[in-house]
């Protein structure tokens, strides 16, 4: 019988800079296979998005806002590492938490692919299979947690330099710097530094520092 498939996998940015990652477009996953299901995967999609979360919560259900990078009508799934090379990149800004997504469906069903995972801490992968359903409609009312997360490879292009604006930039020495220095500041004041990637105008991260004045 056909059935929609949804999961989401969390990461750490511990865990991403651990291996190696740094900030940057992330250009592809992979995911390695140890047998092929019985059915294609169609109409898959991969989400991802970061986040605050430092782990998935089924009572709140799926991760809302992600943004789509990859799609494919018909994937063919073969053992051994499976690479999905996106059609737009995601910028991971190295300091948050990251979650991926997958949903697709199948015609029908007699067995899963299996794929290579490794333990993790609980509710790093939340997932859901329900017949008759669309998987990217999917809305987590009860999914199964697991901490048994799939193993993955991420291929990313580390930026590089930045671009930095900060504001208000009136008691500030240079605006454009990335450490310039404030002088005559006579409240406490929330600085915002945007930095953008010279490679990809499109690659931005923000940050707010408060500097706090005591009069005291």
């Amino acid at each position: 019988f056909p059935s929609g498939y949804k999961t989401q996998m969390l990461f750490t940015a511990s865990e991403l800079i651990q291996a190696g990652i740094r900030a940057g477009n992330i250009k592809s996953a992979a995911w390695y296979v140890v047998s092929k299901g019985s059915d294609t995967l169609r109409n898959l999609k991969i989400s991802m998005g970061c986040t605050g979360l430092s782990s998935l919560d089924g009572a709140s259900g799926f991760v809302t806002g992600l943004s789509l990078v990859y799609t494919n009508p018909k994937f063919y799934s073969a053992p051994g590492w499976n690479t999905h090379n996106f059609q737009n990149a995601y910028f991971w800004d190295g300091m948050s938490n990251l979650v991926i997504e997958l949903c697709y469906d199948i015609n029908t069903f007699s067995s899963n692919t299996d794929i290579v995972t490794s333990s993790n801490t609980l509710n790093t992968q939340m997932l859901m299979q329900t017949a008759y359903t669309t998987g990217c409609n999917l809305t987590a009312s009860s999914p199964l947690m697991g901490s048994l997360r799939p193993n993955t490879r991420f291929k990313v292009c580390d930026v590089g330099s930045f671009n930095f604006s900060w504001t208000p930039a009136s008691t500030l020495n240079n605006s454009h710097i990335e450490t310039p220095m404030s002088s005559g500041l006579n409240n406490t004041t929330s600085f915002v530094v945007t930095a953008t990637a010279t490679s990809n105008p499109n690659c931005v991260s923000k940050d707010t520092i408060v500097v706090n004045v005591d009069h005291s």
